[in-house]
């Protein structure tokens, strides 16, 4: 009974180890959600806020070696005119993306297909260049579509 019960908590251990290596993988080795700059890549738009504050570029990340198989990535990167920046969506498994200014402070991301991997709705732009801190917050909503012709006029 015993070596019973060793083998299936050495068969459970080795199914936790094999699963975190699977998630690893599905995460990539250094991907950083948290990353304040984008990786080696291309930008593909830069739109500019209405009162110039920020800016919002979707970009495509470099491969780095990577086969054919893998789909490109699309990032959707703000930036204030402090150049305080953050990666606000990641995206496989589409063609397109799309963003737009709804407002100063709201930004549209559009999109017709994709399997969206990080996400963040909200940008917390702490402005330190004067006497007093001052907080500002962007908001950004996904707007699913059948096509991408339907993002907007």
């Amino acid at each position: 009974m015993e070596a019973s019960k060793f083998k299936w908590t050495v068969a459970l251990l080795l199914a936790f180890v094999a699963g975190l290596g699977v998630m690893w993988l599905a995460v990539g080795p250094g991907r950083n959600i948290q990353a304040r700059e984008p990786a080696a890549g291309k930008q593909v738009t830069l739109t500019v806020s209405p009162d110039r504050a920020y800016t919002a570029k979707i970009w495509l990340p470099g491969l780095d070696g990577l086969g054919a198989t893998i789909s490109q990535p699309h990032q959707v990167w703000i930036e204030s005119h402090a150049g305080e920046s953050r990666l606000m969506l990641e995206a496989d498994k589409t063609d397109e993306i799309k963003v737009r200014w709804l407002g100063a402070r709201l930004l549209e991301v559009c999109y017709a297909d994709a399997q969206i991997s990080t996400f963040r709705n909200r940008f917390i732009d702490l402005d330190r260049t004067g006497p007093v801190t001052n907080v500002q917050t962007v908001e950004v909503l996904l707007r699913r579509v059948a096509r991408l012709d339907e993002c907007w006029p």
